[in-house]
This record gives C-alpha cells, sequence and structure tokens, in this order.
C-alpha cells in the first residue's frame, strides 16, 4: 500500500480482532520518504468495545520522521491485553501519514510474546 507525498489519512486499518489476554508486538514493516526532521506518519495500536463503539483505552501512538535514504523498515508497538475474557475489545493497528511524504506499507504482522 502506498501514500504519496501530500496525501494525509488512513492509510491501513483493521483487522478488528478480539485478541486474547497477553502479550502482543505488532511489526509494521514501512518506506518513509522525507525529510528527516519531519513527522511523516504514526502507527498507532487501540481497541474499540464492539458493544459500546467507544475506546477501551488511549491508542498506543508511534511518531515517526522521513529519512534521506528510503529503505523498508520494521517499526515495534508492544501491548498488553487484559480483561478481554469475551471478546468484547476488538484490536485495530493503523498506518497514518501526514502528507509530509511518502509511506509505503509491505506488512503489518501481530506476534503473541
Amino acid at each position: 500500500m502506498h501514500s504519496a507525498k501530500g496525501k494525509e489519512g488512513v492509510l491501513v486499518y483493521g483487522p478488528y480482532w478480539p485478541l486474547k489476554d497477553g502479550k502482543y508486538r505488532v511489526r509494521f514493516n514501512l518506506m518513509l520518504t522525507g525529510k528527516p526532521e519531519h513527522f511523516i506518519t504514526h502507527i498507532d495500536v487501540f481497541a474499540t468495545d464492539k458493544f459500546t463503539q467507544k475506546l477501551s483505552h488511549e491508542p498506543i501512538i508511534r511518531k515517526l520522521n522521513g529519512t534521506d535514504k528510503p529503505k523498508w523498515e520494521e517499526h515495534f508497538i508492544d501491548f498488553t491485553v487484559v480483561n478481554n475474557k469475551v471478546g468484547n475489545l476488538l484490536y485495530e493497528f493503523r498506518v497514518l501519514p501526514t502528507g509530509a511524504g511518502d509511506v509505503r506499507v509491505k506488512e503489518i504482522i501481530l506476534e503473541v510474546r
């Protein structure tokens, strides 16, 4: 997936999985092109309660800057799921470009820790 410079918004979102209690890592494989001092995109993890449609907690966010020498790089977010025994919390992983540079997404992988 690709978002060109000048385009902002949500590039990737989902999959809305009801994860079991435990520790997880999301691996985002991205290529970011833009000036190193510019905030190019952010990646995040959050959960929505499927019954109330409200966020269950604040999103876990990482802000990523550009690079002069674009290459595929892995970025990680570690998180813990607690109190999801009935599967009401649906987890989502997103990539949200700011428009300050190109953002390419190769893959997003969820790992159990």
